[in-house]
């Protein structure tokens, strides 16, 4: 799928073939994110380290989704 692709593309880095980040948050208002986590979707070196719900989408869901992940971003 699109996102799984979009995922690969920006998260992997193709010289090493690893993550060029410490993990993804996978945030959204329905079941699609959960259903994206399943790993018939995402490709296996991504690595998911928060699942959040938000109620919104664009500038104020990704608001919403930092604040709920905030103790996983910190470390």
């Amino acid at each position: 799928n699109k996102v799984s692709e979009l995922l690969t593309r920006f998260f992997i880095d193709p010289l090493t073939n690893k993550m060029n980040v410490s993990g993804v948050v996978l945030a959204g208002a329905a079941e699609f994110k959960d259903q994206l986590d399943s790993k018939q979707f995402l490709d296996p070196r991504i690595k998911v380290v928060s699942i959040v719900s938000v109620e919104y989408g664009f500038n104020e869901g990704l608001k919403m989704a930092i604040a709920k992940s905030k103790d996983t971003l910190s470390g």
